[in-house]
């Protein structure tokens, strides 16, 4: 693959994830406000001073909540919200975090196979080379030794030569001595 068809496909998966932390922003924060809204109705009597006084069901009867006496009391109140908040929305994110992590592993895992084919091809490429280089090396150690053979023939060639003409030399010397 070539690097530009990569970076299309890694963009790809970016904008996948993307947009799947888009999605899980918007419906965390939509169960958020149904949550609170769902909270305040249920529990609205703990927010007095955002609400008036309000009257409680007790086994006793009817009882006039009190209006809340300090920023302390709100404070306690508030907390007790985000508590909730926390309770309900941790799981959730928990639960997509441990999924993106597998995502994330399942993708390495991916690589790494691929990373292994690559390698695996690697070798073989370099073991077929090798068996190449081995075939040259035969082949040049037998040319070799073709070629001083015909360097040993031309050398007895040349001397059976050299040993005509020096015979055909002496029997014309003797010839013309006699």
């Amino acid at each position: 693959m070539t690097k530009k068809w990569q970076s299309r496909i890694l963009s790809g998966a970016a904008k996948t994830v993307l947009i799947f932390l888009i999605i899980v922003a918007i419906a965390a924060i939509a169960f958020g406000v149904y949550s609170i809204t769902q909270y305040i109705q249920t529990f609205g009597h703990l927010f007095p001073a955002m609400y008036g006084p309000v009257p409680v069901d007790t086994s006793e009867g009817v009882v006039i909540v009190k209006q809340a006496e300090s920023i302390s009391d709100l404070r306690g109140q508030f907390g007790t919200l985000g508590d909730v908040m926390g309770g309900l929305l941790n799981p959730i994110l928990t639960f997509i975090s441990i999924l993106l992590l597998l995502w994330t592993i399942r993708q390495t895992q991916k690589a790494n196979a691929l990373s292994d084919e690559m390698l695996d091809q690697a070798r073989e490429q370099l073991r077929i080379s090798a068996d190449e280089l081995q075939l040259t090396r035969v082949e040049l150690s037998g040319a070799k030794g073709a070629q001083q053979e015909i360097s040993m023939t031309q050398k007895i060639q040349q001397f059976e030569s050299t040993f005509f003409v020096l015979l055909d030399r002496l029997a014309a010397n003797s010839e013309c001595n006699t």
